[in-house]
């Protein structure tokens, strides 16, 4: 009896997610995929197995952006597409499971072809619309900016709408993540677009009454999410109602909150690290322009 209940703290301790997740923060990601690999051996559902497959498809990709050649990348990516896809065979409902299908894929077609790119455009959008419009998952941070990155680098799509869901990501990080490449992604597309404050205002009129439509898909209304609360309403990081501020005004306070918000807090990744010094750089030179 006593060996038995020592074998199953064993495999219990196998599957401890938290620690994994945790290596995977440091950024140990050999660790990390070792630990995964022997949890999937032991994996006791299919629903524990899609939990570890889609963690080793995020670490898989991580790999591949540290990888030396475009080769080698090319391989890190495509074998975190066949995780994932693995995952979602496991256990269809696993919403990580599309979103580092989405990741992997969009990373590795961007080592390849224009023709590769644009015609990996409408799975990636099928991933998140499966995430956010099916799943209704519109808590999903990663998800939002994902889509926004994508609208972002389609040159036939809306760089408005992209703004849209970068708002929307940023209002989703969880409460206990910094999560700074998330406002970067809203900084620099705001500062990229160079909005006045009077086209602003008449945007966010205009995103007001299209948000309200009834019938929409979550990932066609939340492309006018600056217009979802009051035009004269204040984001946490501004004193001053996001109507009266042009886009560049706005980027560089959302910089500076950012930075606030590294700095008051004792959770940081490694990537935040890397992060907060791109905002320190933003900071200065935004300033001066």
């Amino acid at each position: 009896m006593y060996c038995t209940k020592l074998l199953i703290g064993f495999l219990l301790a196998t599957l401890n997610f938290t620690a994994v997740d945790r290596s995977f923060e440091r950024e140990s990601y050999l660790q990390c995929r070792d630990s995964l690999t022997v949890m999937l051996g032991r994996a006791g559902s299919d629903k524990e197995r899609a939990e570890v497959l889609w963690r080793l498809s995020r670490v898989t990709l991580m790999l591949g952006e540290k990888a030396g050649t475009k080769e080698s990348k090319q391989a890190f990516f495509s074998e975190g597409v066949r995780f994932a896809d693995e995952a979602r065979s496991a256990d269809p409902a696993n919403v990580a499971s599309y979103m580092w299908h989405c990741a992997n894929l969009g990373r590795e077609c961007q080592t390849r072809s224009v023709k590769d790119k644009i015609a990996a455009v409408p799975v990636l959008e099928g991933d998140l619309e499966t995430i956010l419009d099916r799943f209704g998952r519109t808590d999903y941070s990663e998800a939002w900016q994902a889509l926004s990155e994508l609208y972002h680098s389609h040159p036939f799509k809306s760089n408005d709408k992209a703004v849209g869901f970068a708002r929307k990501a940023v209002d989703t990080i969880p409460r206990d993540e910094v999560r700074i490449t998330t406002y970067l992604n809203l900084a620099y597309l705001l500062y990229e677009r160079n909005n006045s404050a009077s086209r602003r205002a008449s945007s966010l009129a205009s995103d007001a009454g299209r948000f309200k439509v009834s019938g929409q898909k979550n990932t066609e209304r939340f492309g006018y999410y600056a217009g979802a609360g009051d035009p004269q309403g204040k984001a946490p990081w501004s004193v001053r109602p996001l109507a009266e501020l042009s886009d560049r005004q706005e980027a560089l306070l959302l910089v500076e909150y950012a930075i606030r918000k590294y700095e008051g807090t004792s959770r940081r990744t490694k990537m935040d690290a890397r992060d907060y010094r791109t905002l320190q750089s933003l900071q200065q030179q935004w300033k001066n322009n």
